[in-house]
């Protein structure tokens, strides 16, 4: 594993509405998504998260592209599960699509795993130079993402 995130090992906790706020935003958008990648014309991809910052100018400056996969009963065997995606045919087109896009806009682009307990990400730059993955904290994270928005 990579060592992107720092030795910094607090966790945070989703508020109390998080759980709620999940499960009222899965899906939403399913219809459209289904009637559009079934249309077979041009090419669609889901991008699950611009971050981005508003400079002193009112201007939006995006900073990361993030795309995200909620992990299922992957606490035992996290090695194999993140093997698994990095050898899934769906999420290598995922991410060439999420880093191309970061290129042009000249900015990193991530894959970050979560899984329900929210006390630990996996996360890997698909920018970078290693594509190896780093375990690290929501801590670690938000301050890897602030450190972006300079």
């Amino acid at each position: 594993m990579g060592d992107i995130c720092g030795k910094d090992m607090k966790t945070l906790r989703p508020g109390k509405n998080q759980k709620q706020w999940n499960v009222a935003s899965e899906g939403r958008d399913k219809l459209y998504r289904e009637w559009r990648i079934k249309g077979n014309f041009g090419a669609v991809q889901d991008i699950d998260q611009l971050e981005y910052i508003i400079d002193e100018n009112g201007e939006v400056k995006p900073v990361a592209i993030v795309e995200l996969t909620k992990a299922e009963d992957w606490i035992r065997k996290p090695e194999a599960y993140l093997q698994a995606i990095d050898n899934n045919e769906g999420r290598i087109k995922q991410q060439k699509v999420a880093r191309s896009i970061a290129k042009k806009l000249g900015i990193p682009a991530f894959y970050l795993v979560f899984e329900d307990k929210f006390d630990r990400f996996f996360v890997k730059c698909l920018t970078g130079e290693s594509k190896k993955w780093s375990l690290c904290t929501p801590v670690q994270w938000k301050k890897i993402l602030k450190g972006l928005s300079k």
